[in-house]
């Protein structure tokens, strides 16, 4: 294992460099340990290889005590007025910007005062949305990231072990579904007793830094029930008060508003993800009963058992995960009283996909397959599932098998 390889991911890299050199702060959001700070290393590597020298380059991470003095925007734009060459432009790299206290101010300073490029990272949601944003609204771009594709996890574990090149495609879709796809995991290749221990102290850091610490949350308890009954709830439609009166029947109470606040907080935290519900026929967006899914199903797995997985719940997260980094806007569909899994949406490209684990059964294929049927319009039908005979076509829907999809042997249209 080769413990300081870092693994191009070009997803991330290339949008980096297109946009360097551009008056546009570069601004990558994620959960912690998803893979921000390697990707910030490589853009690095890739400015240096185009001639950037290293005094040119300054590279801080505000998560480190090493930093704790710069905590602060005006001890971080002095810091930085003092160190960046004045001649020439100089590229800045923040790692976990949000630990700064008002640091839009320093980042809207530096950009004024000199030439410079700035590249930062922040694990929470609130990075952009507070009011501080506003001093540089209109000056960022954001790059939302994600941990590890399933063709991201195959090249990963190639690289790191290559023992297991031959290793096929289902086999390590299996790995895949049962530990999770963030990249820390490549450098720790243990147990599973290991990786649950692992996965865990992670979501402890992203549960204090990002939630508990910024939101002032008194009751850790209530806010981690909430939490599994979303992870064990996943793909299913949830309200606040079905969460809330599932915990008071275990003697918890806790209100409507409350509950809304805690998956606010997970979301914001980029743990959860939130997607709410269209009509299809109207294309309204209705505003009860969403959809959550989790960032992570190694974490879904160490929190709630490694045993307790529900295949089809699971295959649907990674599908929703996958869209998300194809650029699609994701609902949930309504169609009369039936459900699409996802309505998938760019500028120019609509598809409704449902997603099964099997459709062997001639009731489950009709019962996956009626929702489709149902909608007037003439944009694409895809079933994703874990079939491998299935046919091409059914009825004008294109069948696919979902690690053909992942590893990019299939395409959706």
């Amino acid at each position: 294992m080769m413990q300081n390889t870092l693994v191009d991911r070009p997803q991330y890299t290339d949008k980096l460099l297109n946009y360097a050199d551009t008056p546009v702060i570069k601004v990558i959001t994620g959960m912690r340990r998803c893979g921000k700070s390697s990707v910030m290393r490589l853009f690095m590597d890739k400015l240096r290889a185009r001639g950037i020298p290293a005094d040119r380059l300054v590279y801080l991470n505000l998560d480190s005590l090493v930093n704790e003095h710069l905590l602060d925007a005006g001890a971080l734009y002095r810091h930085l007025s003092g160190v960046i060459e004045k001649k020439h432009r100089c590229y800045i790299l923040l790692d976990e910007v949000q630990e700064v206290r008002e640091w839009p101010r320093a980042i809207n300073s530096l950009m004024t005062d000199y030439d410079v490029d700035i590249t930062i990272t922040g694990s929470n949601a609130h990075l952009l949305s507070s009011e501080l944003a506003t001093y540089i609204s209109g000056r960022y771009v954001e790059l939302p990231m994600l941990p590890l594709s399933f063709a991201e996890y195959r090249q990963f574990s190639h690289q790191f072990y290559p023992e297991e090149t031959n290793k096929s495609a289902d086999a390590q879709f299996e790995d895949y579904l049962k530990y999770g796809s963030l990249p820390v995991l490549f450098y720790h290749r243990k147990d599973l007793s290991f990786f649950e221990s692992l996965l865990q102290g992670i979501y402890n850091t992203v549960l204090t830094r990002d939630i508990l610490e910024r939101n002032h949350v008194r009751d850790i308890t209530q806010l981690d029930r909430v939490l599994r009954f979303a992870l064990a709830n996943i793909g299913q439609t949830i309200s606040a008060r079905r969460i809330s009166d599932t915990l008071k029947s275990d003697q918890m109470t806790i209100s409507h508003s409350t509950v809304v606040s805690y998956l606010d907080m997970f979301c914001k935290a980029f743990l959860l993800y939130k997607v709410q519900r269209e009509d299809v026929s109207s294309r309204d967006v209705l505003r009860t009963l969403d959809k959550y899914y989790v960032v992570d199903l190694g974490i879904r797995n160490s929190l709630l058992g490694f045993r307790q997985i529900n295949m089809g719940s699971m295959l649907e997260n990674l599908v929703y995960l996958e869209l998300l980094r194809g650029g699609y806007q994701v609902r949930v569909g309504k169609v009369d009283a039936m459900e699409v899994d996802f309505i998938a949406e760019t500028t120019r490209q609509r598809l409704y996909i449902q997603v099964c684990q099997s459709i062997i059964d001639p009731k489950t294929k009709d019962r996956e397959l009626r929702p489709f049927y149902k909608i007037q319009d003439g944009y694409p039908r895809v079933l994703i599932s874990m079939d491998k005979t299935i046919a091409v076509d059914e009825n004008g829907v294109l069948l696919v098998n979902i690690v053909d999809w992942l590893t990019g042997a299939r395409e959706l249209i």
